[in-house]
């Protein structure tokens, strides 16, 4: 189990979990509840679901506000969109989801079991590489507006 416990030095929160699991500590370590209770609509407590339930503030704990947020932006959210509106929501989403998989250690939809090892990492990377492209668009659109109402011949005439 040491041996285990240092290799998990370079997971985030991974020694935290193997040491509680260890001590017998709920949640792992994350401030999140042991998990649900009976009769929750929860399989996991570290599964996010697109659909609410009456438990999700309990289930989720700490967690919640970023969940909360999260279902609505992908609620109010078109699949495609090229304005600087649905580029900056896209981007939000993509933050949250890489709080919610990187620092909190979530699984998001269509997961329907928590990911771990290399699963997790493929989620995490390809969130990172379209964060960065939907940064660079939303950059893009926001330099173009800012020309257009330069150049704009009445902007001129005030």
């Amino acid at each position: 189990l040491q041996r285990q416990v240092s290799g998990m030095r370079r997971i985030p929160g991974g020694r935290a979990r193997v040491e509680a699991a260890r001590s017998g500590s709920p949640a792992g370590g994350r401030g999140r509840p042991p998990g649900p209770g009976a009769g929750s609509q929860h399989r996991y407590p570290d599964l996010v679901t697109t659909d609410p339930a009456g438990d999700d503030e309990s289930v989720f704990g700490e967690v919640w506000p970023l969940v909360r947020e999260w279902r609505r932006l992908w609620r109010g959210h078109s699949a495609q969109g090229r304005g600087l509106e649905w580029v900056s929501t896209r981007a939000r989403i993509l933050e949250l989801e890489l709080e919610l998989l990187e620092e909190r250690g979530m699984t998001l939809p269509p997961e329907t079991e928590p990911l771990r090892g290399l699963d997790r990492a493929a989620q995490l990377n390809w969130r990172r590489e379209a964060l960065a492209d939907f940064r660079r668009r939303r950059a893009r659109l926001e330099l173009l507006r800012l020309l257009r109402r330069a150049l704009s011949p009445w902007s001129w005439r005030r």
